[in-house]
């Protein structure tokens, strides 16, 4: 079994023992998000606070984690703009970073720098594609992401919610057809 630890902003304020104790009874760990950045209004997280205050914290949680089950994968959670510490959380540990919302920072960017870790989960726009594009549109974005990130580290799936009222079913029908078509199992 492969367990999996979601963290966001605000996680670092737990203490490691809470983790611990809930990656030993094979938990799978997830916290309420701190938000950074809204997405609506993207504020850029200061990689120096985060740093100083978040990083230590985080790092020492994954470890104490890790103690426990070496196999956990970790997800990091941050709406919005977080590309200053993307290099910050692969190295403590960071497996995943979601969502990539590409309305905030360009997947094919971050792959080339970082490679295949961590994984891109989202990277198909919930604001812009799923509201606002056709089902034709759809299905040639999810064709593109994996033909230009890859499926080596890629959770393809929409970077945000898309059970909202203003995204049309036929969009998300088309999205799951296309994921199938490209990446069949």
């Amino acid at each position: 079994m492969c367990a999996a630890l979601i963290v966001s902003p605000g996680f670092a304020f737990l203490g490691s023992a809470t983790v611990c104790l809930a990656v030993t009874v094979g938990a799978r760990v997830n916290f309420p998000r701190l938000t950074r950045s809204r997405p609506a209004t993207p504020q850029p997280l200061q990689a120096s606070a985060w740093r100083e205050f978040f990083k230590p914290r985080l790092a020492g949680i994954i470890r104490a984690a890790r103690t426990i089950n070496p196999d956990l994968r970790v997800l990091f959670h941050s709406d919005g703009y977080f590309e200053p510490i993307i290099g910050d959380l692969v190295e403590i540990g960071v497996d995943a970073i979601n969502p990539l919302q590409p309305e905030y920072m360009d997947a094919a960017s971050i792959r080339r720098r970082f490679g295949t870790r961590p994984a891109l989960w989202g990277t198909v726009g919930r604001q812009t594609t799923f509201s606002f594009s056709t089902p034709d549109e759809i299905r040639r974005e999810v064709k593109s992401r994996i033909d230009t990130l890859g499926r080596a580290g890629l959770v393809i799936c929409p970077a945000y919610d898309i059970d909202e009222p203003d995204i049309p079913w036929e969009n998300i029908a088309a999205f799951l057809e296309a994921a199938r078509e490209e990446w069949p199992t």
